[in-house]
C-alpha cells in the first residue's frame, strides 16, 4: 500500500471519531441530571471533550493540508468533513457564552458592597469542603470586580427597610431563586439558583440596611464551584436590581 492509499485509509476514521466525540459531548449533557452526575463532573468532561475537538479540529486540518498538497480527493473530502463536526461544539459553545463572558475574570464572588460584602449563614451549612469557601477574599477580588464589572454598586431605595425586605423576597421568588433563609429583624435574605447549563448552584446573600428615610441593598453572589464563573455572578446581581424596580 502505498503512502497515498495509507493516508486516506487513516483519514476515513477522522470524520466517525468526530461524531463520536460529539455524540458524547450531546449525551453527557443530556443524560447527567438523570445519572446524577455532579455539576463539576460534567464541566469537567465537557471541557475534556471540547479540548478532544480542537485536537481532532488540528488533525483534520493538517490532513486537509496533506490531501491538498497530494491532490488527494478523498483525504480532502474526509479531512473537511471531520473538521466541520469537530469543530461545531466549539462554535456552538463561543456563540451561547458570548464575547462578554469568554472574557470574563477568573472571580466567583460578587458584592454590591466591596468593603463590607453581606455575610451568609444558612449557605454555609450546605456547602462541602470541596466546594468555595464563602469567606471573602477581600482586596484581590475586589480590584477585579471594580474593573471588570463598575457598574455593581449598591441598590439606593425610597423603600422603608420593612418593606424593601418584602420587596426583595418577592423579587427572589421572581427570579425563581430558592429561598434559604429569611431574617426581619436583620433585614437579610437568603437564596440559590441553578444555573441552566451544567446545573452549577450560586448562593447569594441580600442586606437590607436603613439610609435616610429609605434603604440600601447590597446583593453578594457567590459560585459554589470553579474560579471563574463567565460573569454569572455579576449578571445574578444585575437581575435582581432590574427586577426590584425601586
Amino acid at each position: 500500500m502505498n503512502t497515498a492509499l495509507l493516508q486516506q485509509s487513516r483519514t476515513r476514521y477522522l470524520p466517525r471519531a468526530a461524531a463520536l466525540l460529539v455524540a458524547i459531548i450531546a449525551l453527557l449533557l443530556a443524560a447527567a441530571p438523570a445519572l446524577g452526575l455532579r455539576p463539576f463532573w460534567v464541566f469537567q468532561g465537557f471541557g475534556l471533550g471540547l479540548l478532544s475537538c480542537l485536537v481532532i479540529t488540528l488533525v483534520s486540518v493538517l490532513a486537509l493540508l496533506w490531501g491538498l498538497f497530494k491532490r488527494n480527493k478523498a483525504i480532502v473530502l474526509n479531512a473537511l468533513l471531520a473538521a466541520v463536526i469537530a469543530v461545531s461544539p466549539i462554535l456552538v459553545s463561543m456563540f451561547i457564552l458570548g464575547p462578554d463572558k469568554l472574557s470574563a475574570p477568573p472571580i466567583h464572588d460578587i458584592s454590591t458592597d466591596l468593603e463590607e460584602p453581606p455575610t451568609f449563614t444558612a449557605a454555609r451549612a450546605l456547602r462541602t469542603e470541596q466546594e468555595n469557601s464563602l469567606d471573602y477574599e477581600g482586596a484581590r477580588v475586589a480590584a477585579i470586580q471594580r474593573r471588570a464589572y463598575p457598574d455593581i454598586r449598591p441598590l439606593l431605595s425610597k423603600l422603608a427597610p420593612a418593606v424593601a425586605l418584602a420587596q426583595a423576597v418577592k423579587t427572589a421568588r421572581h427570579l425563581h431563586w430558592r429561598l434559604l433563609d429569611v431574617d426581619p429583624v436583620a433585614g437579610r435574605l437568603e437564596a440559590s439558583e441553578s444555573t441552566r447549563i451544567f446545573g452549577f448552584t450560586d448562593d447569594i446573600a441580600v442586606r437590607i440596611r436603613p439610609r435616610g428615610r429609605g434603604s440600601r441593598i447590597d446583593i453578594r453572589s457567590v459560585s459554589r464551584v470553579g474560579v471563574g464563573d463567565f460573569g454569572a455572578n455579576a449578571d445574578r446581581v444585575r437581575r435582581f436590581i432590574r427586577a426590584f424596580g425601586h
